[in-house]
């Protein structure tokens, strides 16, 4: 130290080989942080050579990413008449599927990863879940997120789920579960919310799976979806229920505009555009400056 900007532009050529070039700003990071706590200057700075370098890098290893199809409201209606809700795994998956759906939430945030145990402390448990009943009389449910991806501080986070009066119900799905988890023996506060038979924790791989097996029997080829679908396609369903940006950004609990690239607009949407344009035709444009008095120049 301190670690010259040639020997940084040999460092990063030499990471691009092995690994994304996203993960190369975390070792320079750890660079700068070594650096810093030793008393020297900031190594990654004005690094105008690096900078370039770093662009050329992400140039070349650049891939499109693989945009996933979103399970949208009107998905579920189309798969909901497949599934037999006298089976107690149907029971678990469709209280998941609702759940994912219209709170939004990441695959991790609901299921297991299947190389993992399953963690009180982390994953979703029966206490999280709780039945409550408005002022006025409605009924909902709060389910308690320990943690999120976006939750750097693990302070957790209280969403909130009611009914839709629609034979697709997110409340009326997390009742059942519910009752069904309550009614096994030996069931305590802290076992898991989704819990299959044999005492099988809902993991991502399972619901992936059974959610491909829903898509192929109404057509559809399950190959652009994933666990991810269910976040995008609730993001996608509030967009066209007319919610608005804000809305969406706090129903997903985005701290960023980013929630805008989950929306993924439908053809009869796009095709709307021409004739919503076409009605402003009766609307008379007039230019407005408040900040200059003279707008020949405009």
């Amino acid at each position: 130290m301190p670690a010259s900007e040639d020997t940084l532009i040999l460092f990063v050529t030499h990471l691009a080989a092995r690994i994304k070039p996203q993960s190369i700003s975390v070792y320079l990071a750890g660079i700068r942080s070594l650096h810093v706590a030793n008393g020297y200057s900031n190594p990654l700075l004005p690094g105008l050579r690096l900078k370039q370098t770093l662009r050329g890098i992400e140039r070349k290893h650049f891939t499109s990413p693989k945009r996933k199809m979103p399970i949208t409201f009107d998905l579920l209606c189309k798969i909901h008449p497949f599934v037999n809700f006298l089976s107690s795994n149907d029971i678990v998956f469709w209280s998941a599927i609702t759940c994912g759906h219209f709170l939004l939430l990441r695959a991790s945030e609901f299921t297991v990863n299947g190389n993992e145990p399953f963690d009180p402390s982390r994953h979703r448990t029966l206490s999280d879940v709780n039945s409550h009943q408005s002022p006025t009389g409605e009924h909902y449910w709060t389910v308690r997120l320990k943690q999120s991806k976006t939750d750097q501080r693990r302070e957790g986070v209280t969403l909130y789920m009611s009914h839709t009066n629609h034979v697709v119900c997110p409340a009326c799905a997390m009742k059942s579960n519910v009752a069904l988890q309550q009614s096994r023996p030996q069931m305590p506060k802290d076992s898991p919310l989704f819990l299959l038979e044999h005492q099988q924790v809902l993991t991502r791989q399972h619901l992936v799976t059974f959610v491909s097996h829903l898509l192929r029997l109404v057509g559809i080829d399950p190959t652009a979806y994933s666990g991810h679908s269910f976040r995008i396609g609730g993001a996608t369903s509030a967009s066209l229920a007319g919610l608005k940006d804000y809305e969406i950004q706090m129903l997903g609990r985005w701290k960023s505009e980013c929630y805008k690239t989950y929306v993924r607009s439908p053809l009869n949407v796009l095709l709307q555009f021409p004739q919503r344009i076409a009605k402003t035709a009766s609307i008379t444009y007039q230019y407005a400056n408040p900040y200059y008095q003279n707008t020949q120049d405009y």
